[in-house]
């Protein structure tokens, strides 16, 4: 793939991130003063129930991405048809099962599990049944979307959710507002449902030979098995990771801390999730490559990646602490700014440092590392979970936070897993960027600090304006310092083209519409 499409890639990549948490952010007040407090917890209700049972993927999709690779690599047509075929039944009987355990256990759920009003449990009841039938949807498009990701085609899995996206968001912008709780989710799902068979119908045409039926077979089960075992437990001990502090808060010290925790934490993770999304391209590209045997294109994809991912990362983290308690105060107000500022700040430098852990992660995926992968994850949360009570304990709020910066000593497990895959050249020069980086960074955030109280009266976009300058301004400086990209001047000349390359998308794309 030529450098001009894995660009177009990744800005398809971003903008099917972007466009649906956008959507979000400025419809959700309004579906919120339609349907009430109380039923759109409802309606979240259902999200979270699909969302929590979507772990019945398992962590095959990763394995199929990787299955699926590797046979496009040794141009094995009859293989990637097996795996195909195999991952079909497998995900028709989980979303079957998964389906079948919502809808069997609503009742229990709706009357018993969950405080439901008695004059709302009959609504709430069809609600749960329809999210049966959108997990159903979400898992059963696995199989479809692995294969679009194994094919390097992000733009197309990226076009139909935005395109999705604006018809659900827009039906459940109006049924919502209009207080049907019933219609605003079933437009919901009907965006998974539609999603489910675009895919579908894209993966037929995009490969018509590697996607005809094959008879399944227990080995390529016992292959993606291995491979998903462990990235199961991986995303398991990932969500414990995340999730931990914010239980802890609330059982020892109360709600109200848990939202100056939760709230500027949230916001930070969006970064993580955004860079996430752009560097997915890097995992099937790897597991291409190294299938091929092609290790020297294996080791600068990867220097390249983290050359870019990290510098971005601190670039976009750092000016939001600098800015943590103006912008808090314009946000939601200077009662939850004075204890969620410091809290935001330690988020802020915990998420700059995990843009290298992005990069591990997709890498060792690619490479076949998800013991690897694994060890990471569960170091972080043995350094988080052994942190989080005696800092909590002694700095409240801020301990938790901090016990989360602390769990990023996990790194070392990646940085000794790849050094051991790639040897010492995967890394060469990235720690120049890191201090050159930090070296940009810090007068930038110093002038943030100063400046963004003064543009409090603006509302949130004041100071959250001044941050993308800071942003602009440090990725600026790194592209125009000489030397700082050693012989990956190509990551260099990619940051200086970069904002106008995604601005032009979106000017074609606005342009269409």
């Amino acid at each position: 793939m030529s450098a001009s499409e894995t660009r177009r890639q990744v800005v398809w990549s971003l903008l099917g991130f972007a466009f649906p948490a956008a959507a979000s952010l400025f419809l959700t007040p309004w579906v919120i003063r339609g349907l009430g407090a109380s039923r759109y917890g409802l309606f979240l209700l259902c999200m979270t129930t699909i969302g929590f049972l979507s772990v019945l993927e398992l962590g095959l999709a990763a394995a199929a991405v990787h299955e699926l690779s590797r046979a496009r690599v040794d141009e094995d047509v009859p293989r990637a048809r097996a795996v195909f075929s195999t991952l079909l039944v497998l995900f028709t009987g989980l979303a079957s099962l998964g389906a079948g355990v919502i809808l069997v256990g609503a009742p229990l759920a709706v009357e018993r599990l969950f405080k439901i009003a008695p004059g709302e449990q009959a609504e709430a009841l069809t609600c749960v049944r329809l999210a049966a039938i959108g997990l159903f949807f979400n898992l059963g498009m696995t199989p479809y979307m692995s294969f679009v990701r194994a094919a390097e085609r992000f733009d197309l899995q990226s076009k139909v959710g935005i395109a999705v996206t604006v018809c659900a968001t827009l039906g459940t912008f109006w049924r919502g507002s209009q207080g049907d709780l019933i219609g605003a989710l079933a437009f919901n799902l009907a965006g998974s449902v539609a999603t489910a068979l675009a895919l579908a119908a894209l993966t037929y045409r995009l490969d018509r030979e590697r996607t005809r039926w094959a008879r399944p077979q227990v080995a390529v089960v016992r292959t993606l098995w291995q491979f998903a075992s462990f990235q199961l437990l991986s995303r398991i001990a990932g969500t414990v990771g995340q999730e931990i502090g914010k239980f802890v808060l609330a059982g020892t010290l109360g709600t109200k801390q848990l939202a100056w925790f939760s709230t500027p934490f949230s916001l930070l993770q969006k970064i993580q999730r955004l860079l996430g999304t752009a560097s997915a391209i890097l995992f099937p590209r790897i597991a291409r490559l190294s299938g091929s045997g092609d290790k020297a294109a294996v080791v600068t994809t990867y220097r390249q990646a983290q050359k870019a991912l990290i510098p971005v990362a601190l670039a976009l983290s750092l000016p939001l602490g600098a800015a943590a308690k103006p912008f808090i105060t314009a946000w939601i107000g200077p009662e939850f700014a004075a204890h969620a500022w410091q809290p935001m700040v330690i988020a802020a430098v915990a998420f700059g440092i995990s843009g290298a852990g992005v990069g591990f992660v997709q890498a060792l995926l690619g490479l076949g590392r998800s013991r690897a992968v694994f060890a990471l994850e569960t170091t972080h949360v043995v350094i988080n979970t052994a942190l989080l009570l005696p800092l909590t304990g002694a700095l409240g709020v801020s301990g938790a936070a901090l016990s989360y910066l602390c769990g990023w000593l996990a790194l070392a497990v990646g940085q000794v897993a790849i050094r051991a895959e790639l040897g010492p050249e995967a890394s060469r020069g990235i720690g120049r960027v890191v201090l050159c980086t930090a070296v940009v960074a810090l007068p930038v955030g110093a002038g943030i600090h100063v400046l963004a109280p003064h543009l409090v009266f603006l509302g949130v976009l004041g100071p959250l304006a001044l941050c993308g300058v800071g942003t602009l301004v440090i990725l600026g400086g790194l592209a125009l310092w000489p030397g700082v990209f050693g012989e990956d001047v190509a990551v260099a000349e990619e940051l200086r083209g970069a904002p106008g390359r995604v601005l032009g998308r979106v000017r074609r794309m606005l342009g269409r519409a």
